[in-house]
């Protein structure tokens, strides 16, 4: 065998084994972004929100680094990050969360006008608890016509909004 022909099959031979690293490592990666995500959400439900947090925190580094900053998949862990900090009662990163959340979804044409509507919807209730009553309503106005204009409409959204507009007035 010429040396040529060697060097070739060790090209060869290198690149499929790293390609098969490669692999393992990105499944091993998404399925780790997953169940960080997953565990967030049972901590939540739970009560444990910093713990929460911290899980989501963890998933969105990973998930940054997947599929980059501005995706759904990450728009859904900011969104998570925006209810958790909500419920400590730390507004300003709650806001700051959700509107990366709507920078993510605004930029990936995967998006469902469900979760945006919930997204304008739940930044509506932050601005009230805030007592900025004229960009909640703006907010929720918002979710009420992206939510009204779907394909997927949905009455019991319609239904959640509109309390959240009848809370803002009481």
């Amino acid at each position: 065998m010429s040396r040529k022909y060697l060097l070739h099959l060790l090209f060869i031979v290198l690149s499929y084994s790293l390609h098969a690293n490669y692999y393992t490592s990105h499944t091993d990666s998404v399925n780790r972004a997953r169940e960080l995500y997953t565990n967030g959400v049972v901590l939540a439900r739970n009560g444990f929100y910093l713990q929460a947090i911290d899980s989501f925190n963890i998933s969105l580094h990973y998930r940054e680094k997947l599929y980059g900053k501005f995706t759904y998949e990450t728009g859904l862990v900011h969104n998570a990050l925006g209810i958790n900090y909500k419920n400590i009662g730390n507004y300003n990163k709650s806001l700051d969360h959700y509107l990366q959340t709507e920078k993510a979804y605004k930029n990936d044409i995967k998006i469902s006008t469900v979760a945006l509507s919930r997204l304008y919807n739940n930044i509506g209730i932050l601005y009230t608890i805030k007592l900025k009553y004229n960009t909640a309503m703006n907010y929720l106005q918002q979710a009420e016509y992206v939510q009204s204009s779907s394909h997927d409409y949905n009455p019991a959204e319609i239904a959640e909004i509109h309390y959240s507009i009848a809370d803002l007035y009481y």
